[in-house]
Formats: structure tokens, C-alpha cells, sequence
């Protein structure tokens, strides 16, 4: 397949990335200019967009793209008032702006990125936090390519993740780093449950999802919205257990030393349509065993 990747230079998006070339797929990836390209595989194609959506689309049709998978996503901590416009711009106008470009080149499929985090309480739709609600904001623009029949899009809802490489300042992180110092770490109480996949399972539904609507000559599963939810749901505690087990070492965490969050998703997501015919394949203690030799 002929791929354009978004958000190729984030944690999943550089795994999909290095899995799709791989498999012998083309792909290229749209970065924007503030795009820290440092670690992007060195073998991937980049568009550089700088807002010109004619050019966009223009190049688009030119290189005769199968599909779009749309990762590019902006998550900031906590909710700061002067960081709106970065929100909005990523999470809703590229996004926008990407799909418009892609349904006027005739690209034949879309794929969107979601979070288990616009359903807090179980809710098919209530924002935990508003990086949720600019991602609920962009899935419901995509009914207008998808109701004209425009455009075969699709999305993808994720929950937490992990794996090699991944710099993000997460839980997960954190207890793999306190591994290695002994140094304590500040933790909720602990009973909110936790569902993660090891970053090989999501690259492998995100491929798995592209075959499916590449073989989806009518586009009927054009709208549909899945969920990707993993066996591995245990709470806090519990996860922690699991990675002292594989390290064969105890963190030193200090349960209840800070309160939960507010809005504190303490259930995941149980809803939600899930791939057709998608399995996950990496073991977990074995990702997780990877993921702290690194």
C-alpha cells in the first residue's frame, strides 16, 4: 500500500512508521515545520505542510495515496489557558484540513485517532479532560466527508500504551525510571483501572484496520467508530505488581500520597465497537520485560 502517515514523529506514529516500511508499504509523512523530525526513520518520505491546503492537495493526488492515517494529536498537561490555540489548531484545523485535502485527491480511506478518554464515566460521550473534547470535536466534523460518502473514514479509539522508545512523561515512565534509582514516587491511591497495550499490538491494529479498508470496496464501514480495548485491564496496583514481578525488583511507590485527579477515568471505556478480526499479538510480560531492558 501507498500510506500517508500523520503524527509520524510521536511514539505510535514512529513505531507504525518503521512497521509499514517493514512490510514493504511506501509511506510518506506530513510533518509541519515546528516538527521535531529527530527521531524519524531516516528511510520515510516527509511533505512538509505549511498551511497551503492547494499544494496539499495537489501533491496528494499526485503521489496516488491508498489511505491516511491520521495520528498528529496535541495532548498538553493539565488544561493551560495559553495553550488554546495549539490545542485547536492540531486536534481540530490540521486534522480538518487533512481530511478535505485527502477526500479531494480521491484518496480512497481515512483512518482517525480517538480517545478512551472522551468517555469518562462510561459515557458514549463526556470529556475527561479537554484534549478529549477536541478530539470528539474533529471525530464529529468527519461526518461530513463520511455522510456525502466522500471519503471511507473511520477512527480508531486508544487507551493507554506503552513500549521501546517511548519519552513520554507517563506512568509507565516513571515506575521504569524509579527501577533503576530506587527513588520514590508519589502515587493516587490506586483502584482506577488501567487499560494498556504494548505499543506492537495498537501498530498492529492500525495495520490491520488499513487492510480491512483497503478490501472495503463500498465503504460500508465508512463512520464507524472502534474501540480498542485490550484483555490487559487491571487497576493501578495491579499493574505495578506486574512490572516489580517482570523486573524482579520493588519500586518504592508511596500509594495515596497524592489524591486522584479530578474527573479521574477509575473505569475505561467498555463500549465501543471492536476491529473486525483484530487479535492482539505481543504477550504482555514479554513487552513489558522489553520495554524495561531498554
Amino acid at each position: 500500500m501507498n500510506i500517508l502517515v500523520t503524527g509520524a514523529t510521536g511514539f505510535i506514529g514512529s513505531h507504525l512508521v518503521k512497521k509499514l516500511l517493514s512490510d514493504g508499504n511506501q509511506v510518506t509523512a506530513v510533518i509541519r515545520r515546528h516538527s521535531n523530525t529527530d527521531d524519524l526513520d531516516k528511510k520515510i518520505r516527509t511533505y512538509v505542510y505549511d498551511g497551503d491546503i492547494v499544494a496539499l492537495i495537489e501533491f496528494l493526488k499526485s503521489e496516488r495515496f491508498d489511505g491516511v492515517i491520521h495520528l498528529a494529536a496535541h495532548c498538553p498537561t493539565g488544561h493551560p489557558s495559553n495553550d488554546l490555540a495549539s490545542l485547536i489548531d492540531t486536534n481540530v484545523l490540521f486534522g480538518t484540513e487533512m481530511i478535505e485535502a485527502a477526500s479531494r485527491a480521491g484518496i480512497k480511506w481515512f483512518i482517525n485517532t480517538g480517545s478512551y478518554m472522551q468517555h469518562y464515566e462510561d459515557k458514549d460521550y463526556s470529556p475527561s479532560i479537554l484534549y478529549a473534547a477536541t478530539k470528539q470535536a474533529f471525530l464529529n466534523i468527519t461526518r461530513y466527508w463520511t455522510d456525502y460518502n466522500q471519503i471511507n473514514a473511520v477512527t480508531l479509539e486508544l487507551f493507554d500504551n506503552f513500549g521501546v522508545d517511548d519519552k513520554r512523561k507517563k506512568i509507565f515512565t516513571l515506575w521504569r525510571e524509579a527501577l533503576k534509582t530506587g527513588e520514590p514516587v508519589s502515587m493516587s491511591p490506586g483502584q482506577q483501572i488501567i487499560d494498556a497495550s504494548p505499543v506492537e499490538n495498537v501498530v498492529d491494529a492500525f495495520l490491520h484496520l488499513a487492510s480491512l479498508l483497503q478490501q472495503d470496496e463500498h465503504s460500508e464501514m465508512s463512520g464507524q467508530v472502534f474501540s480498542l480495548r485490550s484483555e490487559y485491564r487491571m487497576t493501578l496496583r495491579e499493574w505495578a505488581e506486574m512490572f516489580q514481578k517482570v523486573a524482579g525488583r520493588t519500586l518504592n511507590l508511596n500509594w495515596g500520597s497524592r489524591p486522584y485527579r479530578n474527573r479521574e477515568i477509575m473505569n475505561p471505556w467498555t463500549k465501543g465497537a471492536l476491529v473486525p478480526g483484530y487479535h492482539s499479538t505481543t504477550p504482555l510480560e514479554d513487552a513489558i520485560k522489553k520495554y524495561l531492558e531498554v
